[in-house]
């Protein structure tokens, strides 16, 4: 039996940004195919029974996307979009939740849904030398 994501402290009053976390689950509800769960990470949204983002321990919004993308916002949004050790063999990234807004909560939204049906290499293959 699923835990009901509200009743987990502070999940449902995380700030994300301008928008409340439940804002950030709405907006993906509104999506064909997904649906809200509770995995092992914590609070999520899934596509089809893919993983799109989850809210790891309350607070950090954690997504997951694919390589090209991933850089791009990386690249384009520093200090918003971040990512730590343990995500650098994985194309997910973090959102400061302070600094998130509505429009780049959208769009990385529709970046992970996009891709929540694809398979995704892992890990990066090394550049070749020149």
């Amino acid at each position: 039996m699923l835990t009901n994501v509200r009743s987990i402290p502070n999940c449902s009053q995380s700030k994300i940004g301008f928008v409340t976390y439940d804002k950030f689950v709405k907006i993906a509800l509104e999506l064909p195919g997904t649906t809200e769960s509770v995995s092992k990470q914590g609070p999520s949204v899934s596509r089809d029974g893919k993983s799109m983002f989850w809210l790891k321990n309350g607070e950090l919004l954690c997504v997951k996307l694919d390589w090209e993308n991933h850089d791009q916002l990386l690249e384009g949004h520093p200090g918003v979009i971040y990512k730590t050790p343990h995500f650098d063999s994985y194309p997910a990234v973090h959102a400061n939740l302070d600094l998130l807004t509505e429009d780049l909560a959208k769009e990385l939204i529709g970046i992970c849904w996009d891709g929540a049906h694809c398979k995704v290499k892992y890990r990066r293959q090394p550049k070749a030398e020149n």
